[in-house]
């Protein structure tokens, strides 16, 4: 059903609203694609968004990923310009190339699971992100307590990431994670058992030199 709903609710005032059932296990590649999408609603059993599903829907400002979404294929969301924050729901294990590509206004990022497939899903996101009273914010990532584990270059050149915070329970961190996070600013580290990939300075206690390679370059009060 590819060109079911193409170019559905282009001219509908307010935008257009899509619910899943919970029949739907995936959501077809390019589906739904420039559509003047404002909110998706995705009911529990969906398990796939396949690539650029969602892409360039550039009004879709709400969307609320099923907890028994499993993977998010490449470009699934590219130039979703308005949407502010996403949920990863625990069971996604992948998360494709440039999954959120260009979601300017990207304010929040949560992780609930262990990815363990995925790369460059954020690159260009966040550049338009703003506070309340029209501060340029960045995007904040937030890993919650039940990962374990970042195993995936996902944020790798996510320029616009200001702030992480990594889990209480986390325990292994791969190389060059956020490589490339040029304005990153502030890392929040809870677990102080977490091993770090590709130390190279054995005899300190900072054993992820490439974790956070380039992090904070253009960082303009530094990295904390």
């Amino acid at each position: 059903g590819i060109y079911v709903f193409r170019y559905c609710g282009k001219d509908a005032e307010n935008g257009l609203t899509v619910e899943f059932g919970s029949k739907v296990k995936k959501i077809s590649s390019m589906g739904l694609s420039n559509t003047n999408l404002k909110k998706v609603i995705m009911s529990e059993g969906i398990e796939t968004i396949k690539g650029g599903a969602f892409g360039g829907c550039k009004g879709l400002e709400e969307i609320k990923l099923p907890k028994s979404l499993v993977e998010i294929k490449a470009g699934a969301f590219r130039e979703c310009s308005n949407l502010k924050e996403v949920t990863i729901p625990s069971k996604v294990t992948e998360v494709g190339m440039y999954a959120f590509m260009d979601c300017k206004k990207l304010g929040k990022v949560t992780v609930e699971g262990n990815i363990t497939t995925g790369d460059v899903a954020f690159i260009n996101a966040g550049s338009e992100a703003k506070d309340a009273e029209g501060n340029a914010t960045g995007i904040e990532v937030i890993y919650g307590p039940e990962v374990s584990t970042i195993g995936t270059m996902m944020m790798q050149r996510a320029t616009e990431v200001r702030k992480v915070t990594l889990s209480e329970n986390l325990s292994h961190v791969v190389a060059r994670a956020f490589d490339g996070c040029k304005k990153l600013e502030y890392i929040k580290v809870q677990s102080p058992e977490c091993e770090y990939e590709k130390g190279t300075a054995p005899d300190t206690s900072i054993e992820g030199i490439y974790v956070f390679r380039y992090c904070g370059k253009d960082a303009e009060n530094g990295l904390t």
